[in-house]
């Protein structure tokens, strides 16, 4: 496989939230997991018969992956191939190399990557081998939809991780440098980086709109099928997700109400229309802010945030999108 999965999985990174709907607390599946094309009622890990494909198994060369690739930038090698996103899921495995196999796909259209991948079954946390997290990759599909689950790298100690690497478990990614934990936490506001320049994160700084000038947001990734809670003040920062769809989850936008105000450069924009709670974001200049007022009550875990009892802005035709997750 001449593009390795470990250099897809660090580009993710760079995907916009932008389009991926409202935030969706993890306990609501939001769309239903049908709807996408390759997304069938059988997804899962098929038999260990014969014909069964090698996607996904451990390996040290090609000549161990029966017709795919030997990916060995993941640690322990991992058998793969590049292929094409299709809508019948015999398809994608006559690709792959037989059952059990999925092709599955990161982002949408011309730009998404699309790897051969072991089915699995979400919220089963043995469906995938130490290291691996089972994803559909919902938040870079439109609709925030997964696609038919595979087993993607994602370490989560550095036993996951070659030589001399350290495992950064915000993002799932082996890495060579010290992790620094005096970054930005979850939930608060961050320059989104250039291409190639380190996240002023202690996770990713997601960008969360359309405009360029908005700033991002702190976010780190968790696999759902082993924690529920994010690591940074898991009273207000909840993980968003698609339960049992999909075991990635991401800790990104703050609660805020009241008396729980957001970080400067961010406002409480309601969940819905007249909601007296909300989450932290950029400004949607076609709906009110939530006013805070931290002297109301309890901040809790917000204690220096600002109030966002200022007016919107005129409200902007051309600014559609607002904060997503």
């Amino acid at each position: 496989m001449r593009t390795s999965i470990r250099a897809a999985g660090a580009a993710i990174a760079a995907l916009a939230l932008v389009h991926c709907g409202p935030p969706t607390p993890v306990g609501d599946a939001g769309s239903d997991v049908a709807s996408r094309p390759d997304a069938v009622a059988d997804t899962g890990v098929r038999p260990d018969a014969a014909g069964a494909s090698s996607a996904g198994a451990a390996c040290t060369d090609d000549t161990m992956c029966n017709g795919l690739t030997c990916d060995t930038s993941v640690q322990g090698g991992m058998c793969s191939s590049t292929c094409t996103n299709n809508a019948s899921q015999a398809n994608e495995q006559s690709q792959c190399g037989g059952t059990g196999s999925t092709c599955m796909s990161i982002g949408d259209g011309a730009d998404a990557n699309s790897f051969c991948l072991k089915a699995c079954r979400p919220s089963t946390a043995t469906s995938c081998r130490p290291g691996f997290i089972c994803t559909g990759f919902w938040y870079t599909h439109e609709g925030a939809t997964p696609d038919t689950a595979g087993c993607f790298p994602f370490c989560s100690d550095n036993a996951h991780c070659g030589m001399g690497e350290v495992c950064n478990a915000r993002t799932g990614t082996c890495q060579t440098g010290a992790i620094n934990p005096n970054l930005l936490a979850d939930g608060e506001p961050c320059n989104v980086p250039a291409m190639g320049a380190a996240s002023p994160c202690r996770g990713i700084c997601f960008r969360t709109s359309d405009r360029m000038t908005d700033p991002g947001t702190c976010g780190s990734f968790i696999n759902l099928s082993t924690t529920m809670e994010c690591r940074d003040n898991p009273e207000v920062v909840l993980p968003l997700g698609r339960m049992g769809t999909d075991n990635l989850g991401i800790c990104l936008f703050r609660q805020c109400d009241a008396t729980r105000c957001c970080p400067n450069r961010h406002v409480c924009e309601p969940n819905m229309p007249g909601d007296t709670e909300g989450t932290c974001g950029v400004d949607d200049p076609m709906q009110p802010n939530i006013a805070c007022n931290p002297g109301g009550g309890d901040a809790g875990a917000d204690a220096g945030s600002r109030p966002d009892a200022a007016p919107d802005a005129a409200p902007d035709a051309a600014a559609d999108v607002a904060t997503g997750g």
